[in-house]
């Protein structure tokens, strides 16, 4: 089926064997990523979306011309790989369209309904509109640019692959490899408290000017300076805190059995000074919220330097908990981020709730048990941050947000090292052998990048976060190999 097609417009083989499986692949992965940020799903919190029948789910959506410009602008790629690989298969006629119609079609369905999981985003017919139709408008670009579009790609790729040596391929990668640690090392130390001030003062049953008052008892509440293990954490339950050293503890409340009507306990210096200098903590109490009366929205604890400067608060919304903390990229005057726990509070009974910190991650024990709730305030959280000298009108950090900034961080950090790696021409036939290669450009920058991050916060080393970067690394090597790998194997 022709466009309007002009001579010469659409690709040859070649161009198309060089081309389509990269576009394809880059495509997906790009819109796999922009679509499901942050990768958390919660379906408890966002179940209110699905009770309707299944196709009122997307009718809540205005209209916004720019957001469906750009859900055009984000399929246009995979019609464009899609119609190319029509071609190559040899379809012709209208049959490249239709393919890309119904895969974009399918493949947006399919994003529109799982993100209905996901927090802050929005399922709409019109998104799947746009994508659909952005999709087409790619086999049309196929049909009526194609050939000088991916023509230009290839004289521009393989001016660039005359240009990098192993040697600038090499300076390029220690480059990048060195500005990844300087800046991973800088921002992970925004996680750190270092904006509390010593003179702490402890307020429960209300906020520190006195105007969220909670319904509810506080039988016993310590905080601990060092955050303390899930063992440790797990021998709790809703009587009795887990046992921790007396020298340890920062502050505590043990006025048990008394009903809550906002007490203040100053903080001493030299304890609080301790735990500015590990910036970790372990938050315990038990308490147990009023069932005479509608659930509220009161603070049940804060530490607070006056009536704005807060540490830290845990307060009950609902029948939820909502803790907030105070660091360099946090700040619980702006409401964020929450680190939330659903329904906790839907019992008559006391429960026993404990926040550990870990100077770089939060999470959270009830009763004992260690919930799916968590937050890591690692470097990608301080990078699009609120506070971010990147991004002065960034959104607020939230707890849910946690997992997608680790990811851009992890790819601003590898993708380019991997860009990098494809256009290097490595000859394992001359120096380190392949294995070394291997060792030393897809293994060693995650792990040093991962004994940055803990140099900087004191947490514990993670192995998964070495793996998903190597994994980033070696996917984006692979990928931008593939329209080169056509020049080395067919001579295109």
């Amino acid at each position: 089926m022709k466009i309007g097609a002009s001579p010469n417009a659409e690709p040859s083989p070649a161009l198309l064997a060089r081309w389509t499986s990269f576009i394809l692949w880059l495509s997906v992965l790009g819109i796999v990523f922009l679509t499901f940020f942050p990768f958390q799903a919660f379906p408890v919190e966002t179940a209110v979306r699905r009770v309707p029948p299944f196709f009122e789910w997307f009718l809540g959506k205005p209209s916004d011309p720019p957001t469906d410009f750009l859900n055009v602008l984000l399929f246009l790629p995979f019609g464009f790989g899609l119609a190319a690989q029509a071609r190559r298969k040899g379809w012709k006629g209208a049959w490249p369209l239709l393919a890309a119609a119904v895969a974009s079609f399918a493949f947006s369905l399919l994003i529109e309904v799982l993100q209905s999981y996901i927090p802050d985003r929005d399922t709409s017919w019109q998104d799947l509109v746009g994508n659909t139709l952005g999709g087409m408008v790619g086999y049309v670009l196929l049909v009526r640019e194609g050939g000088p579009i991916l023509q230009w790609a290839s004289d521009a790729l393989d001016a660039l692959r005359r240009y990098i040596s192993v040697r600038v391929g090499g300076a390029l990668f220690l480059l990048w490899v060195v500005l990844g640690l300087i800046l991973g090392f800088t921002l992970q130390g925004q996680s750190r408290l270092t904006n509390w001030d010593s003179g702490m003062t402890l307020t429960i049953g209300n906020s520190p000017s006195g105007d969220h008052p909670w319904n509810g008892r506080v039988t016993r509440m310590e905080i601990a300076d060092r955050a303390m293990s899930s063992r440790e954490l797990q021998a709790a339950d809703s009587s009795n805190l887990a046992a921790s050293a007396e020298a340890d503890v920062v502050a505590s409340y043990p006025a048990a059995g008394s009903d809550v009507s906002a007490v203040g306990i100053a903080v001493a210096p030299d304890p609080m000074a301790r735990l500015f200098k590990s910036s970790r903590f372990t938050l315990q109490m038990i308490c147990t919220t009023a069932t005479d009366a509608p659930p509220n929205n009161g603070w049940i604890l804060s530490l607070s330097h006056g009536a704005q400067d807060v540490g830290l608060a845990a307060a009950q919304k609902g029948y939820d908990l909502v803790f907030f903390l105070r660091t360099p990229m946090t700040d619980p005057a702006d409401d964020e981020p929450q680190l939330i726990v659903p329904d906790i509070f839907r019992t008559s009974h006391p429960v026993n709730i404990a926040i550990r910190y870990n100077s770089a991650e939060l999470s959270i024990f009830h009763d004992g048990k260690l919930l799916p709730y968590s937050m890591s305030l690692g470097p990608g959280a301080a990078l699009l941050s609120h506070s971010s000298p990147f991004l002065r009108q960034s959104e607020p950090l939230r707890y849910y947000d946690a997992r997608g900034y680790a990811a851009f961080f992890l790819c601003l950090a590898f993708v380019p090292l991997g860009l990098v790696l494809a256009f290097t021409p490595f000859n394992p036939g001359r120096g380190a052998s392949p294995g070394w290669l291997f060792i030393a450009c897809v293994v060693a920058p995650p792990v040093l990048l991962e004994c940055a991050l803990v140099l900087a916060s004191g947490r514990m080393f993670h192995v998964v976060n070495g793996v998903v970067g190597a994994s980033i690394l070696l996917g984006s090597w692979m990928v931008f190999r593939l329209p080169q790998q056509r020049i080395d194997g067919s001579g295109v």
